[in-house]
């Protein structure tokens, strides 16, 4: 009993003696993509390899609230799943946790451009990505005034699909990214799936919806129209 507690002694004087070692290292990533809260990663807590990383972010509204997620990274394909997530209160009290116990439950979504997953995905394999301003590029506005852009750096296309991630800009600031999958002999396209930031700021949000079983033609002097030519 005496060794054992003399261990745990030496243990807990190097834990203090070198206690940058086991604290976390936050550095700020930049603005939330919804614009509520300054986002963060531990970078003393990365662990990844050629395949897979997994990472602690934080983020902190004005108000003073924290939410701290643990990411796990998927990097061939763009993916990344949360895999806890707790969140306090101004005053520290803990009032949220959530834990996915097995791997075989975790939920991946896609890294999308723009996307606080993107900067986190971007900062682990910088050379994997284009995240520069000049990403999109300009292809025209719609009928509400939305500036539609194309995202070049993702566009990936065959002899006869394509797919490729765009932007619609609204004269609000607020925006709708979808994916678009191109069909180049039929002349048509899908969306399987398209982010859209629903309020700027305290209280906005982004909400998700697919389409991916709807099928539209490309019609003559669209957007999509010049998006297709664009891509070929």
């Amino acid at each position: 009993m005496f060794i054992v507690k003399k261990l745990m002694g030496l243990v807990l004087l190097l834990c203090l003696c070198t206690g940058t070692a086991f604290a976390a290292d936050w550095q700020y990533l930049g603005e939330s993509q919804d614009g509520a809260a300054s986002e963060f990663i531990d970078t003393a807590s990365v662990q990844k390899d050629n395949n897979e990383a997994v990472v602690w972010k934080k983020y902190i509204t004005p108000e003073g609230k924290s939410i701290l997620q643990q990411l796990v990274l998927k990097r061939k394909v763009k993916m990344a799943a949360v895999k806890a997530r707790y969140v306090f209160a101004p005053d520290g009290t803990r009032k949220i946790a959530d834990l996915v116990k097995s791997d075989s439950k975790l939920r991946f979504f896609e890294c999308y451009p723009e996307s606080d997953n993107e900067v986190i995905y971007a900062y682990l394999w910088p050379q994997d990505i284009h995240t520069s301003p000049d990403r999109w590029y300009y292809l025209g506005t719609d009928n509400g005034g939305c500036n539609f852009y194309v995202d070049n750096s993702t566009v990936v296309k065959g002899t006869e699909y394509a797919s490729v991630w765009t932007k619609r800009l609204s004269p609000k600031g607020t925006w709708t990214i979808a994916h678009y999958t191109m069909r180049r002999r039929e002349r048509s396209y899908t969306v399987p799936i398209a982010y859209s930031l629903v309020r700027l700021g305290k209280g906005g949000y982004i909400d998700a919806e697919s389409f991916a079983k709807a099928a539209y033609p490309i019609l003559p002097d669209s957007l999509e129209e010049k998006l297709y030519d664009a891509i070929w």
